[in-house]
């Protein structure tokens, strides 16, 4: 898509969109949990993140021994299981229920995911209480329904339960406490309710704990700082709240008891409250917090920089104020920071220059003002910078232009001035750079038409003059490319034809890509019908497929007739 001009009328946007994510797009840290240092190292998806090599989180990481046939449960032998044999052939004809019946020995049961085999469905069975030798269950992603039954937590040797990804309802059965050897819990993406049990703490063996995307409500207890072994907490995407939202968010303190934390994900809960000063005393293994969309209030302690581990810190969509901590300076392992989409105020403080490791840095949708520092430029390890929609006021800082390995740029929505350099010429593999409603001035330097990578690229509404650089045509991978509301002058290169990617689609209204003042009020309207249809022979011409393009006798037949009606319009007049 090309736009090249907007009414005079339109207000200040930031253009585009450019097809960014919200800030730091992380619904949930478990679904990312790759992202992590205990998990690895690496990048992710919304700009940077860990990636790791370790096991997912509730995948035993084992493959099923017969996948895509219709064995529904298979007892993996532990004291020679007689009738294993017997379930492994009953299949989904006789059902989980009947396959469990009379089977007292087995260190495992598993379930091929549904997706595999495409018939499972039902409920988990209650006679799965009665293997008194289980030590792991395995029923993900089967399209399970029902309550969990509080049999389950009467096996006193079972160490794994995997019921994510099916459509589990109702509350966590209070018996969960009995399962005093459990240590990984996986429910992930069900439709259970209720609270979570107090009870819990009372399986103190827990490692890996994962109760997120589901429908749970009430407060987070404090007494899963009871829980001494605790590696993983994801508790994202329910309806948990806060004890109040004027008071500390307690459990926060109470999880400093857990000294081997990794992960820690409570992102899109009503929690409001405050951070507590005690978030620095939480684990020095700490890699992940997430606490995005929980309508937080207050300031962020500055006691945050001791988690000097950390290397994802993500408290965007909240209602933080006060200003961004200079603390933070000290988390030099930090790789993701997203403090966007609050209410926080003053200028970038310079020690965030100091996170060396740093490759997504989220400030935007805030109320930051002040230059943007200089220092950010010499972050070499940045691949992700959005600073738009805050109050920036400067140039655009020369040391911008050096980071050669820049991916995504938006500083949109500010009041920076000055000219664009000729060194904008210099990212190379950048492939989206949002500059638009801003100050900018001066001619659009022809450099930029070096930026082969770029896909998305918007300086639109700012007083940038002059023509368009005919090094435009070279920018080869461009599919939108937003001009619109300058002072540009001359006309649009025929360079830009070469771009196969540039999506012309055609607007709702011809205004959006014709300036008003060029038609004119008189014959307004036949003038706007004239260009669309000629608009829409151009379209005709130019579809991917050559047998489907119009042919030169009926694109010559087409504009003939475009011609009648508009001077037979303009003769009604």
């Amino acid at each position: 898509m090309v736009v090249l001009s907007r009414p005079r009328s339109s207000q200040k946007v930031a253009g585009p969109k450019l097809s960014v994510p919200p800030p730091l797009n992380l619904p949930s840290l478990r679904k990312e949990h790759e992202r992590f240092d205990n998990l690895g190292s690496g990048s992710g998806t919304a700009g940077g993140g860990v990636s790791g090599a370790r096991t997912r989180p509730g995948s035993s990481g084992m493959g099923w021994t017969k996948p895509g046939t219709a064995v529904a449960l298979a007892l993996q032998e532990k004291e020679g299981l007689s009738s294993a044999d017997h379930v492994r052939n009953d299949g989904l004809d006789r059902g989980l229920h009947h396959s469990v019946d009379g089977v007292s020995k087995g260190s495992a049961v598993y379930m091929p995911p549904s997706v595999r085999s495409g018939t499972a469905a039902g409920s988990v069975p209650s006679e799965i209480g009665n293997l008194q030798d289980l030590n792991r269950l395995s029923l993900a992603n089967n399209n399970l329904s029902g309550t969990i039954p509080s049999t389950i937590f009467n096996i006193s040797k079972l160490e794994v339960i995997e019921l994510q990804m099916n459509r589990l309802s109702g509350p966590i059965p209070s018996t969960i406490g009995l399962a005093v050897n459990l240590k990984e819990l996986y429910l992930w993406e069900n439709e259970l309710n209720g609270i979570i049990p107090n009870s819990i703490s009372n399986a103190s063996q827990l490692t890996n704990l994962d109760l997120g995307f589901n429908s749970f409500s009430g407060s987070i207890p404090t007494t899963l700082g009871n829980l001494r072994n605790l590696e993983y907490i994801n508790l994202a995407s329910n309806q948990l709240t806060g004890e109040s939202s004027t008071q500390e968010l307690n459990f926060l303190s109470s999880l400093s008891n857990c000294k081997f934390l990794g992960v820690i994900d409570l992102s899109d809960n009503p929690l409001s409250g405050t951070l507590p000063v005690s978030i620095g005393n939480l684990s020095t293994t700490l890699t992940g917090f997430g606490a995005n969309g929980c309508k937080i209030k207050g300031s962020i302690p500055h006691e945050v920089g001791n988690l000097s581990n950390l290397t994802t810190l993500n408290l965007g969509n909240n209602e933080l104020t006060g200003s961004v901590p200079t603390a933070i300076g000290k988390m030099r392992m930090l790789q993701v920071l997203s403090l966007a989409g609050n209410k926080l105020q003053g200028s970038i403080p310079i020690e965030v220059c100091h996170l060396r490791n740093l490759g997504d840095l989220y400030l935007s949708v805030n109320n930051l003002s002040g230059p943007i520092p200089a220092c950010l430029g010499d972050i070499a390890s940045l691949r992700v910078l959005y600073l738009n929609s805050n109050n920036f006021t400067s140039r655009i800082p020369a040391s911008m232009w050096s980071l050669k390995d820049i991916l995504r740029l938006n500083l949109s929505t500010n009041s920076l001035n000055g000219h664009l350099p000729q060194d904008i010429g210099n990212l190379k593999v950048v492939y989206e750079i949002d500059l638009s409603g801003n100050e900018l001035s001066g001619e659009i330097p022809s450099s930029i038409g070096g930026l082969q990578s770029l896909i998305n690229f918007s300086i639109a509404q700012n007083k940038l003059q002059g023509p368009i650089p005919e090094s435009f045509g070279n920018m080869i991978s461009l599919e939108i490319l937003d001009l619109s509301s300058n002072n540009l002058s001359g006309s649009i290169p025929k360079s830009i034809e070469k771009l196969r990617y540039l999506k012309d689609a055609l607007p709702h209204s011809v205004t959006e890509i014709a300036d008003t003042n060029l038609l004119g009020e008189e014959n307004l309207s036949a003038k706007k019908e004239c260009i669309l249809s000629i608009l829409q022979v151009a379209v005709d011409c130019t579809v991917e497929m050559p047998e489907n393009r119009l042919d030169i006798a009926n694109v010559l037949g087409a504009l003939k007739n475009i011609k009648t009606k508009f001077e037979k319009s303009l003769a009604r007049t």
